[in-house]
């Protein structure tokens, strides 16, 4: 690609995201009544809430509702799509196996959430495993020459993340599916995570998942949502209008003095109450 061509590209992708002309920045902010959307220069956002003095944190420490990838649909729109890791059917899972003593198998499910503060005394999710074993004819351990004739399934239910299985001589685990419900109304109703056993001689297994954070439950998960370009500096998504930052300041908005209507659609009544 010659440097005039890159240029170009790089000229229009700062105009594409309405980056103030004083100078270049890494990110952008625009702000509305309760939110605010940070767009990065690698294509990336980030939907973030504006708590209140005394509200309590979104879904992490850093109020983080939804983020992920975004494009730009000419001077029309920007379409918003969540990353990948937010899928809940397909939650990334580390596990580390190993063979320790005892007639049981142990599974640890180790996810932030479960530090919480607050999930201490009140726990915000309950879990569930399914375990698929392979059924011997005689104990494997003993006879490795001993092939696999049947599978079957066995699933646990509990609060607490650390669940203790009983053996069976004569079966071994192959593979473990995890599952994580909350105990209040949440955007997704549960996760879910499928894990395949590298060595079916293993009986403990912990299992990390690390963006499962408090309110993972309730992340927004966007698939191409719209974003409209309301002229330069302004935003909506249908319902609500954005301000970019730095008009947002020089103008002294605020969530009861916001821009006239920029649209039919999101004509938002001014609270003069509070004005005067």
């Amino acid at each position: 690609m010659s440097y005039r061509s890159l240029l170009f590209l790089c000229s229009v992708f700062i105009t594409t995201l309405s980056f103030p002309t004083s100078a270049q920045k890494d990110s952008i902010t625009y702000i509305s009544i309760g939110s605010k959307y940070v767009f990065y220069s690698d294509s990336t956002y980030k939907l973030i809430n504006i708590p209140c003095d005394i509200c309590p944190n979104y879904a992490d420490e850093n109020n983080i509702i939804s983020y992920g990838r975004f494009m730009s649909y000419g001077d029309t729109a920007l379409l918003l799509t969540s990353d990948s890791i937010l899928n809940t059917s397909d939650i990334t899972m580390h596990v580390e196996e190993s063979i320790t003593k005892g007639g049981f198998i142990k599974v640890v499910i180790d996810v932030p959430a479960s530090k919480d503060s607050s999930n201490m005394l009140m726990p915000h999710y309950f879990y569930a495993i399914e375990v698929s074993f392979l059924k011997y004819a005689k104990n494997p351990i003993n006879d490795s020459t001993q092939a696999a004739y049947g599978l079957f399934h066995r699933e646990f239910y509990q609060n607490a993340p650390v669940f203790y299985i009983p053996y069976d001589s004569l079966s071994l685990p192959s593979s473990i599916k995890i599952k994580i419900y909350p105990k209040e109304p949440s955007r997704e109703s549960f996760a879910q995570g499928l894990y395949h056993i590298n060595k079916t001689t293993s009986n403990t297994f912990i299992i990390h998942i690390p963006q499962f954070v408090t309110g993972f439950l309730n992340y927004e998960r966007m698939d191409n949502f719209v974003l409209e370009r309301l002229g330069i500096g302004f935003i909506g998504d249908g319902v609500r209008t954005y301000v970019r930052e730095d008009i947002y300041k020089e103008k002294n908005y605020s969530p009861w003095n916001l821009p006239e209507c920029l649209n039919w659609r999101y004509c938002i009544p001014h609270y003069d109450l509070f004005q005067k």
